[in-house]
This record gives structure tokens, sequence and C-alpha cells, in this order.
């Protein structure tokens, strides 16, 4: 018993239609399966402990738990943390300590608020009086951007101006900054 006509032509060109249809991998496609998987295997490679992978794999995780510990101690879950661009555990605060992380491009706590205060003004005091800020965390510069150098340069000094106290963690390339009437926590080495 054979097919009945236009069967097999039909059936052909529906599976011809269905693989142009579905697209073949993309280089990105690849590259964002072999990312993913290779995440993966890292994340088991280390028994699938949360804290470790992040430890190694999120930048300024150390600072974030470190600052959570000691505002927690402190009890200053009420105050709030400001995290400069390029750090990513902005999230922590708030889902482990109930502690609010300021620090955007369009909200109340415009980076280009800062920006102005500490390059213009005569300091940031007002900036972080207005967003009661207990605690700023920041990437160190890395030499590559001269417009960052110069002004963590100065954000820093004003800081200190402000009586914020520098700190380090694990992580040596982000810097922390305490208020001065906060205890910091054991984890934290005073900087100099």
């Amino acid at each position: 018993m054979g097919f009945p006509n236009g069967y097999v032509d039909t059936h052909c060109q529906a599976t011809f239609c269905c693989v142009l249809i579905v697209p073949s991998p993309t280089h990105a496609s690849v590259e964002f399966y072999r990312k993913y998987y290779l995440a993966t295997s890292e994340f088991a490679d280390l028994g699938g402990d949360r804290k470790r992978y992040l430890e190694k794999n999120v930048r300024g995780y150390q600072a974030v738990e470190a600052v959570i510990k000691t505002l927690v101690s402190e009890h200053k879950q009420q105050t709030h943390v400001l995290t400069m661009e390029g750090l990513n555990p902005r999230f922590y605060f708030r889902k482990n300590a109930n502690i609010i992380s300021v620090g955007d491009w369009f909200g109340p706590a415009r980076y280009w608020d800062l920006y102005a205060e500490v390059t213009e003004g005569e300091g940031c005091l007002s900036y972080l009086t207005r967003l009661d800020i207990s605690a700023v965390i920041s990437q160190t510069p890395p030499g590559r951007r001269p417009w960052w150098d110069r002004f963590y340069a100065k954000l820093r000094t004003r800081l200190r101006e402000c009586n914020y106290i520098e700190y380090r963690c694990g992580e040596q390339k982000i810097a922390i900054f305490l208020k001065s009437d906060i205890k910091p926590h054991a984890s934290l080495q005073r900087v100099p």
C-alpha cells in the first residue's frame, strides 16, 4: 500500500518550510549557551555552594556582605548604602538585611548630582545627608579610565572630609567608606 498522490510532496514541502523557519544556531546563541553551561558547571564544581560561587564571580559581593554585617551589628538598617556604577550586587542589601541601596542615573540618587558636588562644589555632604547614606561602596580606579581616576581621587578626598573612613575587605579593588560613628565588622581593614 502506498501513499496517496501528493502526500509525499506535501509532507516534503512542510518539512522544508519548517527547516527554513527554525533558525540554525548563530554565533551569539552558541556563545550564550557556552557561557551558561560554563557557569553552571563552575557552580557544580564548587559543590553547589552559592556563597562561594558569588564570592568568586560577582564583583563587590564580599564588600556587600561586610557592609551588611557592619550595619546590622550597629542597628543601622534604616539608612542607605550608595553603590557606585559598575557594582552589581545591589539587591543583596534588600534581600539579606532590608537595607536600601541607592545610586542610579535617573532617580533621586543620580550619579550626576554626586559628580557635580564632588567636582564643582565644596564637598558632597549635602548629597550624603539628603539620602542618609551610611556607607559608600566603590571600585578603585583600574588606571584605564582617566576621568574615573580623577573623579575617584576627588570623591575619596571629599568622603574623608565628610568623616567617612575607608576600608577594604577580601576584594582589594573595592573601597568601602563608612561613617566615622559606625564600628566596622572584623572582616574590614582600615586604609590609612
